[in-house]
């Protein structure tokens, strides 16, 4: 008689606690990964806070959006193996991660273009297929990345890994997301308030450019948590889906 293997995603705050720690004890790695695109991202907003009709700082800004379209794959390659890394081990290898990125280029822009367009005409249909859609397709760039799986591979896996947990699943993203969502989302607009009135002291000009910088440095230590829970319940459930596949072998034998 073939046994049934009841596993579920860990627990929320298991996820959160993880998630966390692993920012926490690893935030010079995630710093440097982040820190490229927010230097460029900086110079390019204050550029046109400062200079918006300067044909100079115009042609540097189109310089500088092509510059931010390069670092962000670099930047979400690099963001989501050092997030695995630190969430599964608890030490992130910055060495190891940018190994053979760029390999991983094409399948990771293409997974996740076509998973875009699927999820966008589930959620135009109606919004409850667009979230399943969501749910089934959302190991699917992690194991691009992440497992160096090709274009169809990671499609394909991420819907065998969704099987069974796409409730479950759906849960635990929602409820610590909000719980890390929220908070971050109150001091991100504390600190852009208070950052932009210091700096109207002097001039609006320089209110609004301390804004932007402050909002851009905060968001250093949040992204590493939004990423860090998503990275580690895909690390989970890969590892059900090895009990599973274990379970129904055992059982057939």
């Amino acid at each position: 008689m073939e046994q049934v293997v009841v596993q579920r995603l860990p627990k929320i705050g298991e996820i959160l606690s993880v998630s966390v720690r692993a920012a926490r004890s690893n935030m010079g790695a995630f710093a440097r990964v982040i820190l490229p695109y927010i230097a460029v991202f900086a110079v390019q907003n204050i550029l046109q806070t400062l200079w918006p009709t300067n044909p100079v700082a115009m042609v540097i800004n189109v310089i500088l959006f092509i510059a931010l379209i390069a670092i962000s794959i670099w930047m979400g390659i690099l963001l989501s193996r050092v997030s695995y890394q630190a969430t599964m081990s608890g030490k992130a290898d910055l060495a190891a991660a940018q190994k053979d990125w760029t390999k991983v280029i094409w399948p990771m822009v293409v997974v996740s273009i076509l998973t875009n367009i699927i999820i966008m005409i589930g959620l135009i249909i109606l919004i409850v297929p667009g979230i399943i859609l969501a749910l089934m397709y959302f190991s699917a760039p992690y194991l691009a990345v992440i497992d160096n799986k090709k274009i169809g591979e990671s499609l394909s896996q991420s819907i065998q890994l969704s099987k069974g947990h796409k409730w479950d699943l759906f849960v635990k993203l929602l409820v610590s997301s909000a719980v890390i969502g929220i908070p971050s989302l109150i001091v991100f607009w504390v600190v852009i308030f208070a950052l932009t009135e210091l700096g109207t002291l002097f001039s609006p000009t320089a209110g609004q450019v301390l804004g932007v910088i402050g909002a851009l440095l905060i968001m250093i230590p949040i992204i590493p948590l939004f990423t860090n829970i998503e990275t580690y319940l895909f690390g989970h459930l890969k590892k059900l889906a090895g009990v599973q596949i274990a379970s129904s072998s055992n059982s057939s034998q």
